[in-house]
């Protein structure tokens, strides 16, 4: 199945999470939000919703500096 990903067409196993996605781009879990289709989702939540074809999905990582 293809979705989107932060504007880029990326292709995924049918039935994957949002867990399966963040795990797939080596993203750690504590450092990004993630908005399905422009709604926020909670984390706790990432590991019960199963994308769907077309999908839009944004993931914003938090970075520290100083």
């Amino acid at each position: 199945m293809l979705v989107k990903v932060n504007r880029e067409i990326v292709k995924l196993e049918d039935r994957s999470s949002i867990i399966d996605l963040i795990r797939l781009k080596y993203l750690h879990f504590a450092t990004v939000i993630v908005t399905l289709n422009q709604n926020l989702v909670k984390k706790e939540e990432w590991s019960n919703i199963v994308l769907q074809e077309s999908d839009e999905i944004q993931i914003l990582r938090f970075v520290g500096g100083g």
